[in-house]
């Protein structure tokens, strides 16, 4: 689990984008890897969300030179006392490195 602080979220937003299918049927790109991210409520007054699963995906993205995310879905849990988490998200994704197009 990797802490992703807002000035590093609002980067990444811009830095790797999250494709649906259907926008990576009208593209080249090519599959890097495959990552899952958790958020965690470890105490009261800390939140599990998926936006944080997310900007960890992200960022490990970017870690590893990917363009964009094709997501596989999240999962909400709750008390999980292997994790000390309250409450916890996890994220799957595809990690994408888009293809330029070729100029002649």
């Amino acid at each position: 689990m990797t802490h992703v602080d807002q000035q590093t979220a609002a980067t990444l937003a811009y830095e790797v984008k999250v494709y649906t299918p259907a926008e990576l049927a009208l593209l080249q790109w090519e599959t890097v890897g495959s990552v899952q991210a958790l958020s965690c409520q470890r105490m009261i007054f800390e939140s599990s969300s998926e936006a944080d699963a997310i900007d960890q995906l992200k960022f490990e993205a970017f870690s590893r030179h990917a363009d964009g995310l094709l997501m596989r879905g999240c999962e909400k849990e709750g008390l999980d006392l292997v994790l000390n988490c309250w409450s916890s998200v996890t994220c799957r994704a595809t990690l994408v490195r888009i293809i330029p197009p070729q100029t002649e």
